[in-house]
């Protein structure tokens, strides 16, 4: 799966000093920041692998999205 990404740089920001996020859904942008965006590929094996089973659930089907 291909998702958009975003990263908000302040000015003075300093990568060495402080760490930086990234998100896919952004809050509003700050009048003093420059968003980059940029896509990353995640296998969907990663982000819809079913980690263990409750208990209390009879059957577990995968989710097809």
């Amino acid at each position: 799966m291909k998702i958009t990404m975003y990263v908000d740089l302040w000015p003075g920001l300093d990568p060495n000093r402080y760490g930086l996020l990234a998100t896919s859904q952004p809050p509003a942008k700050g009048h003093a920041c420059r968003r980059i965006a940029f896509d990353v590929t995640i296998p969907d094996s990663l982000l819809f692998e079913i980690d263990g089973h409750a208990a209390e659930v009879s059957s577990v089907r995968e989710v097809q999205s």
